[in-house]
């Protein structure tokens, strides 16, 4: 009993900060396997093996010496997370990089970690680093990425302090099965949950940004197909009032009689939904071989002027004149 309840009370029920971690993920693992394999010349499968919330502590108390932990450095602050390599993986990868045959499976003498090590191994972090990025973007709705790269390696874990040692981590095992002879690996990908909350902080505001910027896009496009909506102007050259009576005696070959000079006042109406508006007066005359119409007058202002009110507002945010 006393060991069970020792084992209740390990459990930790903590939700990382993150959206659609198996998205996430899916966009990790399928970035590490095609820039993986140009990387390293060779077909590379990733699996993740373990998912979990951990104490930070026994993160630490986990990784076997010698070690290499890669630093991570997230959106400008340094040591925000951390990666640690198993050695097998190491040792395939710069022996793969070093003209090895992905045939064949060599074994490898135990050695501490030298600055070539770090040097081609910081390279295959900073493609899992695009991964992780890419499937944080898409988690968030963003195009924009977080700027995540491996800025160096710890050997000893006591000195891989990234944050406290009682602080929340999400741990993420990821296995590597590169080339024919099946050559194999894990790392384990370890981050802070605050540095979780600040990841989350700037995708969010570079997602609303970019909604921001869609809005303002349709508000525009918009505004250009309300600009280029077709109106019926109907040019009216004289108006009578009949009784019904009479109207109802109209026969053909009628003559109807207009008031003198109607074609020196002709009115401009636009024609909607309801009534029509008068927007100019105008008399008749002729341009080439086409009847016109030439306005006498200023059109109605106060009709006009809301509209020309947006226009110029518009014109303002655009930075240009229309």
């Amino acid at each position: 009993m006393s060991a069970l309840r020792n084992k209740i009370d390990a459990v930790r029920k903590v939700s990382a900060p993150v959206p659609r971690v198996s998205d996430v993920l899916s966009a990790l693992t399928k970035h590490i396997e095609k820039e993986g394999r140009s990387y390293l010349g060779t077909v590379v499968e990733a699996m993740i093996l373990e998912v979990e919330c951990r104490v930070f502590s026994d993160v630490l108390d986990a990784i076997s010496m010698p070690a290499m932990i890669g630093m991570i450095e997230v959106d400008g602050v340094e040591r925000a997370a951390l990666i640690d390599m198993e050695l097998d993986l190491v040792y395939h990868v710069v022996d793969l990089r070093m003209g090895g045959l992905p045939s064949e499976l060599p074994e490898f003498g135990a050695r501490r970690p030298t600055s070539l090590d770090s040097e081609i191994c910081g390279s295959l972090l900073n493609i899992v680093l695009e991964g992780l990025g890419l499937g944080l973007s898409e988690a968030y709705t963003t195009d924009d990425q977080i700027s995540m790269r491996c800025t160096g390696f710890e050997h000893l874990p006591m000195l891989a302090n990234i944050v406290t040692e009682k602080a929340d981590v999400l741990f993420i095992q990821v296995s590597l099965d590169i080339g024919e002879a099946a050559r194999s690996g894990n790392f384990n990908l370890v981050l802070p949950f605050s540095s979780l909350d600040l990841i989350k902080a700037q995708l969010q505001k570079s997602s609303n940004v970019n909604t921001a910027a869609a809005n303002d896009a349709w508000a525009s496009h918009m505004f250009d197909v309300v600009l280029e909506s077709e109106l019926d102007l109907t040019p009216v050259l004289h108006t009578t009032s009949y009784s019904v009576g009479e109207l109802s005696s109209l026969r053909v070959g009628q003559v109807l009689k207009i008031e003198n000079g109607a074609h020196e006042n002709i009115e401009l109406k636009l024609s909607g939904g309801g009534e029509a508006v008068e927007i100019a007066n105008a008399k008749l005359g002729t341009l080439k071989d086409n009847k016109a119409l030439k306005l006498t007058g200023d059109p109605n202002a106060e009709f006009l002027a809301p509209l020309r009110a947006i226009l110029e507002q518009q014109s303002l945010e655009q930075g240009g004149i229309q």
